[in-house]
């Protein structure tokens, strides 16, 4: 081959690299940029969050091997599904050992967000997991460009109250870490200042994962989906963790008549012998009655029931020391 011949060649071959580098930049900023993201929330009839819930993403007419992405319920009960492209899905869960699949619902071209509440209702037979309303689309906001960008423009504004042990902060600083959950490398931490009771932050578009530290308190499993050019309220609260050691001990007593058979129904009465403390409760199926959070102290227990013999009442003392469980058997005479 001539050398021009191998000039021509090479330089082809780089111009096609070039242009091959550049279409494949191009199509991973529009995954990036158009991919739409799902965030939904988990609650019971009572309006209260469900944390700790799995939950299963699956396109439509696919087995259980095709599940697409697996998310958590965090402590507010919200769950979060990145990238999911259009088309058609729907959840699985599982809640008290069951699994439980949803309806299906469609994510849209130029969607940009998808916003979801899911009810969990009735126990048994009866239970199931339902979609409130249908989900909710928010369309990508369209994109402008300035000659010069103001460092609030383009961005999501995270504002609200603060309190520290329940009491409303008119001035003071914290540190806010916020971890974005589509870039794991934008992880920045802020001084904010507290003015007139409120901060306000502003940071890109997408999801975030927050903790807040103020005065040595830390507020942490907060997650937030902040939108360009638009506020999202989220008010801030560092609170003590206070640990409450359980005080007393618990006792069991099983009632059981000459034949060991336990007893339903029998009345168990535990009443301390010195002063007026007393409890008083029934034998379950397995003839046992527990009773919890008793002094430490000496006791009278004592049974009453319907035994091989006719009406039985059985007596004994016992001594209770902080935090050692005891078991108690009373059995009727042969």
């Amino acid at each position: 081959m001539k050398w021009y011949l191998k000039t021509y060649f090479f330089l082809f071959l780089f111009f096609a690299s070039c242009l091959t580098i550049g279409w494949l930049i191009v199509q991973k900023q529009n995954i990036s940029v158009s991919t739409p993201y799902i965030v939904g929330s988990i609650w019971d009839v009572a309006n209260q969050a469900i944390p700790g819930i799995p939950v299963m993403l699956y396109p439509k007419s696919s087995g259980e091997e095709d599940c697409i992405y697996t998310s958590i319920s965090n402590k507010g009960g919200k769950f979060y599904i990145p990238r999911a492209h259009p088309g058609i899905y729907y959840f699985t869960t599982i809640i008290d050992k069951e699994r439980l699949v949803l309806q299906p619902f469609q994510v849209l071209k130029g969607t940009h967000l998808v916003e979801m509440k899911l009810i969990y209702a009735g126990t048994g037979e009866s239970k199931k997991l339902v979609q409130e309303t249908a989900p909710k689309t928010i369309p990508k906001p369209p994109e402008t460009k300035t000659p010069e960008e103001n460092p609030s423009e383009n961005k999501g504004v995270l504002e609200g109250q603060v309190y520290l042990e329940k009491i409303p902060q008119e001035s003071g600083f914290f540190s806010l870490s916020a971890q974005n959950l589509e870039n794991p490398q934008y992880n920045p931490t802020l001084n904010i200042s507290v003015e007139r009771g409120f901060y306000k932050v502003y940071l890109p578009p997408g999801p975030y994962r927050l903790t807040a530290n103020m005065q040595g308190i830390v507020s942490q499993g907060l997650e937030v989906f902040l939108l360009a050019n638009q506020s999202t309220k989220m008010d801030l609260y560092f609170e003590k963790e206070i640990v409450s050691k359980k005080s007393g001990t618990d006792i069991s007593i099983t009632v059981i008549d000459a034949s060991w058979t336990p007893q339903l129904g029998a009345q168990v009465i535990l009443m301390k012998t010195e002063g007026n403390f007393q409890k008083e409760g029934e034998t379950d199926e397995n003839g046992e009655k527990i009773f919890t959070s008793i002094p430490e102290g000496e006791y009278q227990v004592k049974a009453i029931f319907n035994g091989l013999k006719g009406r039985c009442e059985l007596i004994e003392n016992v001594s209770i020391v902080e935090g050692k469980f005891i078991s108690l058997v009373l059995r009727e005479t042969d």
